[in-house]
Formats: structure tokens, C-alpha cells, sequence
């Protein structure tokens, strides 16, 4: 309601400026994925004796489920769309899926640039970024996981690489959660600064975007998609990562616990990975500068937010990890 409210107080002032921006709106698949030989991006860590370091290799990793297997075109399109492009795309599909075990193996069509990685185990959702971590231990590759079902604006993955190389032994994020939305609090945080969330209301970057998305779908009689917003006004640390708006991570943060994944707990993957990476001593750092993907509409197929698993509801699978996490590793206390 409040938005609604100010996008019309907006409208008026926006009427004579060009609907949208490139990064705003545009036709996917109008480019084609360039393979890099190198990535020139330069990591400056406090902990490299040997200074800066060029990037061996940057991948997008994604997994997908069968029921969105003919809805990944938007998603993937807007990852190969990229102003500042990835060595690689990967789309990771197990044999057999747990949740979908009626399933028939068979693998997604995607667009040309992106590459199918077929794993034997699945890892629920964290399938998205076990198998590729594992695969790239010992390097230096950087590893961008995220959801399936997110539209990435053009400028996205350059701006997680700028902050990546700012901050190379942090997990770098869009949007992430805390141990407040649980209503649960630490008694002291390991991680400082903390981040601080936009408000919407004060956020007039994003209303003005969507009221020119607004004056453009009445003017073609078409639903456009909503603009991409920044969800922070303070960089800072976070508890949780969440994969949604995309993670930029090293393939060496995942040790060998990170895969032995409880059986009650496997499809807790934004939980799951934060609290071995807190485990670990790393950070997740929430960026005030990078813009989280939008929902493509492929988020309504069997969502596991709404999913009941192994007897739990998300909220409750969700406190769960928590709880497993805290009195096994001693984090989050």
C-alpha cells in the first residue's frame, strides 16, 4: 500500500524521462556468452603473502528441479547477459532427485554458452554450489551461485566481482537475513559492521524506476518486470546469505563437512551453507551497491518455501539448522 502510494506522487515527476534505463529492460538473448580466457579481476587479501592474484576462472553455478526444466530461459538469459561476462555458466541436474523421485532422468534444454553438469548425489538445494566448490577445490576460482528462477540486471555480476575483489575472504551478497528474522539474537556478534536494510519508502532510486515502469506498461498494455532495487544503505556483515540474490564465494570455502548434510536438514541450503561458513570464521558481507535479481515467475513451481520436508515446514526446517548448527559448532551463540 505505502509503495503503491508514493509510485503515484512519483508518476508525475518521471512522465517526461526516458521509461528505462539499459540495465532496466531489454530484449534477452541478444547477446551470446563470451568465453574469457582470463579474468582480470585482482584480489587484495590481508591474508595472501603473495599480494594480488589474478582470478583463475569465475562461474555461475546454478541447479534446477524438474518442474522448471522449460522455465529457465529467462534466468539464464539474463546470466548471459552480463555487461562484465563469466568464464562459465553451469546448470547442475542430479541422477536421481529426492524430492522428485518419480522423476525420469533427463536433462533441461538450455541456451547456447551454458553448460549442463550432470552430479550422482543431490544435495538438495545446495546442489547449486557443493558440486562445483568440490570440483574446483585447490583453485582459485571464484563461484557466483544462485536460484533458478532470478533475473539479473546487466550490471550484476560486475558489481559482486568489485566488491569480490575488495573483499576476497568475505561471502559477498545481495541479500541476506539475520538471526533477528528468527527472532533469535546473539549474544555478541563474531562480525562487524553489521549491514543496514533500505526501506522502501526512502528508497527513491527503486520508486522512481518502478513508477517508469508503470507509465511504460500503461503506455504499451503489457506487464514489464519489476525493476531491480539495492537492499542495503550500510554495507555490513549478515548472518545468513541467501541465494537468491546471488553469492559470490571461493570453491576452498567448502570443506568436507559442508557435505555430510543431516538428513532432516538437506533442504536448508541458504542456512546450511551460512553456518559452515560461520563455522569457518567467514564472513558474509551484504553490499549496499549491488542490486538483487528479480523473481522471474518460475519461483511459484513447487517452491520449497511452501514445501513440507522430512515432516517440516521451511520456517521450521529452517530454525532446525539453526539450533543443529549452534549446539553442534558453537556459532550464532
Amino acid at each position: 500500500m505505502r509503495e503503491s502510494v508514493l509510485l503515484s506522487c512519483l508518476i508525475l515527476a518521471v512522465t517526461c524521462v526516458h521509461p528505462l534505463g539499459p540495465n532496466e529492460h531489454f530484449e534477452a538473448g541478444s547477446r551470446h556468452l563470451h568465453i574469457l580466457n582470463k579474468t582480470e579481476i585482482y584480489l587484495q587479501s590481508p591474508s595472501n603473502q603473495f599480494g594480488k592474484q589474478v582470478l583463475e576462472k569465475v562461474i555461475i553455478s546454478i541447479s534446477t528441479i524438474p518442474p522448471r526444466f522449460g522455465h529457465l530461459g529467462e534466468a539464464l538469459h539474463s546470466l548471459l547477459n552480463q555487461k562484465r561476462r563469466a568464464d562459465e555458466i553451469h546448470v547442475y541436474v542430479p541422477k536421481e532427485y529426492r524430492r522428485f523421485p518419480e522423476h525420469s532422468f533427463s536433462i533441461p534444454e538450455v541456451p547456447e554458452g551454458v553448460q549442463v553438469k550432470v552430479v550422482e548425489t543431490d544435495f538438495g538445494p545446495a546442489t547449486k554450489v557443493l558440486p562445483c566448490a568440490l570440483a574446483y577445490r585447490g583453485t582459485n576460482t571464484r563461484i557466483i551461485y544462485g536460484d533458478d528462477d532470478r533475473f539479473a540486471d546487466t550490471g550484476w555480476l560486475d558489481e559482486i566481482l568489485k566488491i569480490t575483489a575488495k573483499r576476497p575472504d568475505d561471502a559477498i551478497v545481495s541479500a541476506g537475513m539475520t538471526l533477528a528474522n528468527y527472532d533469535l539474537f546473539a549474544t555478541k556478534d563474531d562480525f562487524l559492521p553489521r549491514a543496514e536494510r533500505k526501506r522502501v519508502k526512502y528508497d527513491f532510486e527503486y520508486l522512481i524506476a518502478r513508477a517508469r515502469q508503470k507509465i511504460m506498461e500503461v503506455g504499451t498494455g503489457k506487464s514489464l518486470r519489476k525493476p531491480a532495487r539495492k537492499h542495503y544503505q550500510q554495507s555490513g556483515y549478515v548472518d545468513f546469505a541467501l541465494g537468491l540474490g546471488g553469492v559470490s564465494v571461493q570453491a576452498n570455502f567448502f570443506d568436507d563437512i559442508c557435505f555430510d548434510i543431516p538428513k532432516v536438514l538437506w533442504a536448508v541450503d541458504d542456512i546450511w551453507l551460512s553456518g559452515n561458513l560461520a563455522r569457518q570464521g567467514i564472513g558474509i558481507w551484504a553490499s549496499e551497491s549491488i542490486r538483487m535479481p528479480v523473481a522471474t515467475g518460475a519461483q511459484d513451481l513447487t517452491p520449497l518455501a511452501s514445501s513440507i520436508i522430512e515432516g517440516h515446514g521451511r520456517r521450521e526446517a529452517d530454525l532446525a539448522c539453526i539450533n543443529y548448527l549452534s549446539e553442534k559448532y558453537g556459532i550464532w551463540n
